[in-house]
């Protein structure tokens, strides 16, 4: 028997499990499956233990660009944006306040999704605060200006405001600075219970 290595399903694409081949007569002893898609609720602090808000938001966008709430909906055809004609970076954040006592584990951002990629954050930031004042950066990197689902992991800890920070994003406008989400999520775990 000889192994075929499978590979993990992420949140963008499917997986494949191991498969198996007979070494001398390449005869397929198992069959590698198909692995879906992973769900992008799995392992997030519940949304009803969260408040969200953010430094800036366009205030004329209809029920479909706007407000933090819109990145917290299920719905990839709506999202937070930033006032469309462009504000500091300064005031480029989204945040989640807990309402429960859990521990953070990660972030997940899914960029705005259709034709445009208008704030579509490339560079960023996550700061945590205890007391929604002073905040701490934890992590920070690049992202590709793409639809796929952006995922940051780090080492459990207990913070009541977590934000995500624009520091860079792509604006169809190059004389304006925007920021966007169709989608955000953190992940974590109850305080007091095992991480599943």
């Amino acid at each position: 028997e000889e192994v075929i290595p499978g590979k993990p399903a992420t949140l963008n694409e499917p997986g494949l499990s191991d498969g198996k081949i007979c070494s001398v007569c390449d005869e397929v002893l198992v069959a590698q499956v198909e692995l879906p898609v992973l769900d992008y609720n799995d392992g997030i602090i519940p949304l009803s233990a969260l408040e969200v808000s953010a430094g800036d938001w366009e205030r004329n966008g209809g029920a479909n660009e706007g407000p933090a709430e819109l990145a917290v909906d299920d719905n990839f055809d709506t999202l937070w944006h930033t006032d469309w004609y462009g504000t500091s970076n300064e005031n480029h954040w989204f945040q989640f306040e807990q309402t429960e006592d859990y521990l953070v584990t990660g972030l997940r951002y899914k960029p705005r999704q259709g034709n445009s990629s208008n704030g579509n954050i490339t560079g960023y930031e996550i700061q945590v605060s205890d007391d929604g004042v002073t905040f701490e950066t934890i992590a920070s990197g690049q992202w590709a200006n793409d639809k796929n689902w952006k995922v940051v992991e780090f080492d459990a800890l207990d913070a009541k405001y977590v934000r995500l920070v624009s520091k860079a994003s792509y604006c169809d406008n190059a004389s304006v600075v925007c920021a966007s989400a169709a989608e955000i999520r953190l992940t974590g775990y109850k305080s007091g219970e095992t991480p599943v």
